[in-house]
C-alpha cells in the first residue's frame, strides 16, 4: 500500500505495534497502521517482530541451507547447515580485525573466499536463505550482486538483509542513492568503486553515533574539519590503481531501498522482490529487509 505521497509504505504488524506501545492500546488495527505511517516511523517506533535481530535470525529454520555473506569475525548465523562467504579467509579476517583494534575471539571458518566479493564461485541453487549484515551497501554493482544472489538461491528462497540507514550513521550527509545510479553502475559493469565513492566516503562522512543522529545532532562533514579531505580521497583512488577498496557505494533509507527494489523489478532487472522492509528503530542505524526470489 502506498502513502499519500505515492511512495510504498513500510511493513508493520498492528498487533505487535499495539503490544509494544502502551499509549496506542486503544487504537484499531486500521488506526494503528495509519499512526505508524504518519508518526511512528519517523519516531523510530518498532512495529514488527522482525525489527528485533534475534527474531529476524530465528525466522531461519534449522532445516534450511544458509549462506552468510560477509560475516567478518562475528558471524550472525550459526548452525550445521550454514556456510560463510567473505573477501578474506578466517586468518585474514582475524588479522584485519586486530589491525584496526576490533579483536575477534575465534578464527571464523570461511567456506568461500573472493577478494572482490564475487559470488560466482558459489554453486547455483545451493541455498534456501542468503543473509548479510551491512554488506549490500559495499558492492560496486548492486544489480549484478542481486543477480548472483538470485542464482544461488533455490526457488522461493529469501535474501535476509540488515542495512545501514544513512540518516543515522556516518553517511548522514551522503545523497540517497537513486535507481538511475544503480543502473549506471550496472551498465558500466563496475567491479571497483569509482572516484565519486572515494570522495564521498573520504570527505563527506560524519560521526557514527546513532543516538546523536536521532536527537538531531549530525555533526559536520569531514571536509569542514579537514580541508585536504578531497585531495586525499583522490590520491587514495589513484593509489588503489584499479584494485578493489572496501567502502560504501550505496546510501539507503528503508523507503528508498524498497523503492529501488520495486523499480528494478518493474523493468525486470532483478527477480528479488521486497517482501518485508521495516523501519529503523530509534537510536539505531540498522533496518531489516527480506527479499523473496520469484519465478521469471
Amino acid at each position: 500500500m502506498d502513502d499519500v505521497t505515492g511512495r510504498p509504505r513500510l511493513d508493520m504488524s498492528p498487533s505487535c505495534y499495539r503490544a509494544l506501545h502502551e499509549d496506542l492500546r486503544s487504537l484499531t488495527d486500521d488506526q494503528l497502521a495509519e499512526h505508524y505511517h504518519l508518526f511512528g516511523e519517523d519516531e523510530g517506533r518498532c512495529a514488527h517482530p522482525l525489527c528485533f535481530t534475534e527474531l529476524l535470525r530465528s525466522s531461519i529454520q534449522p532445516t534450511e541451507d544458509v549462506l552468510e555473506i560477509g560475516p567478518y569475525v562475528y558471524p550472525k548465523i550459526h548452525g550445521d547447515r550454514v556456510k560463510y562467504f567473505d573477501v578474506l579467509d578466517g586468518a585474514g579476517l582475524l588479522a584485519r580485525a586486530a589491525a584496526i583494534g576490533y579483536p575477534g575471539q575465534i578464527e571464523p571458518k570461511i567456506d568461500y573466499v573472493s577478494p572482490t566479493g564475487d559470488l560466482a564461485i558459489v554453486d547455483q541453487n545451493a541455498f534456501d536463505v542468503v543473509f548479510s549484515c551491512h554488506c549490500l551497501e559495499h558492492v560496486p554493482d548492486l544489480i549484478r550482486h542481486l543477480d548472483e544472489v538470485a542464482r544461488i538461491l533455490r526457488p522461493g528462497g529469501r535474501y535476509i538483509l540488515m542495512l545501514p540507514d544513512k540518516r543515522f550513521c556516518h553517511d548522514h550527509y551522503m545523497p540517497t542513492s537513486r535507481v538511475a545510479d544503480v543502473i549506471q553502475a550496472h551498465h558500466e559493469r563496475r567491479t571497483i568503486h569509482n572516484l565519486a565513492s572515494f570522495i564521498e566516503g573520504g570527505a563527506f562522512v560524519t560521526h557514527n553515533d546513532s543516538k546523536r543522529h536521532w536527537s538531531g545532532d549530525h555533526g559536520v562533514p569531514k571536509i569542514l574539519e579537514e580541508p585536504n579531505a578531497i585531495p586525499t580521497a583522490m590520491q587514495s583512488y589513484l593509489d588503489a590503481d584499479g584494485r578493489y577498496t572496501d567502502m560504501h557505494a550505496w546510501w539507503f533509507t528503508p523507503r528508498s531501498f524498497r523503492e529501488i527494489l520495486l523499480q528494478l523489478a518493474s523493468v525486470q532487472l532483478t527477480r528479488l522482490r521486497p517482501d518485508i522492509v521495516l523501519g529503523t528503530p530509534r537510536d539505531r542505524n540498522t533496518f531489516n529487509a527480506i527479499l523473496t526470489l520469484v519465478s521469471q
